[in-house]
């Protein structure tokens, strides 16, 4: 004998959305890269016609996640741009740091620094940090220059610096 279900058509509507989530293997979750200092290195020595930007923040920092929407609408408005987003989070913590992201809407690269000792690389992205972020560096390979700002960005500084590095 068979039995009828009666099923809403919300619950139809979910049931064909996850179905769909589920068999393309999609999801809209940022997928952070776990890395060493290494690999960070050779993504900023690396040569490149295009200005790369390397934002240090954490999930805990709220100067960090404060800031993060105006990464994400500088990143939209300047695709010459290429933006690196390096979470200093524990890498047990990745999947906070991930909802983070996400959440904000960030579609950027995003590493995770899984370092045991900051103070064996912290110098060596810049002599000059102490370690505090958010953090920011940015790099022009092609013209050999650098900045490094251990400071919270608005949206219009943001702008102003990545000018500095364009029109030049």
């Amino acid at each position: 004998m068979f039995k009828f279900f009666y099923i809403s058509k919300v619950q139809l509507f979910s049931l064909i959305l996850f179905s769909g989530l589920f068999i393309s293997g999609k999801t809209n979750a940022q997928v952070l890269e776990i890395i060493n200092y290494e690999t960070l290195n050779k993504h900023i020595e690396s040569a490149s016609e295009e200005v790369k930007v390397f934002n240090f923040w954490a999930s805990w920092c709220k100067p960090c996640v404060e800031e993060l929407p105006h990464f994400k609408e500088v990143a939209d408005k300047y695709s010459s741009v290429k933006f690196y987003f390096i979470s200093l989070d524990f890498a047990k913590d990745k999947e906070k740091a991930s909802k983070i992201l996400e959440k904000k809407g960030i579609a950027s690269k995003v590493y995770l620094l899984d370092e045991i000792n900051p103070n064996s690389w912290i110098d060596k992205v810049d002599k000059t940090w102490s370690g505090a972020i958010p953090a920011t560096l940015f790099v022009d390979k092609k013209r050999n220059k650098t900045s490094f700002f251990e400071k919270s960005f608005s949206q219009e500084e943001l702008i102003k610096e990545i000018h500095n590095f364009i029109s030049d």
